[in-house]
């Protein structure tokens, strides 16, 4: 299966900046 996933990701809780990362995967050579 194909898909994107957005991870919410915080280098301190106490941190108000916080960093979203998008990640997209392929489990299949015939997906792009």
């Amino acid at each position: 299966m194909c898909g994107c996933i957005t991870l919410h990701r915080s280098a301190d809780s106490t941190s108000p900046v916080q960093e979203w990362h998008v990640s997209c995967m392929c489990q299949f050579r015939s997906c792009e």
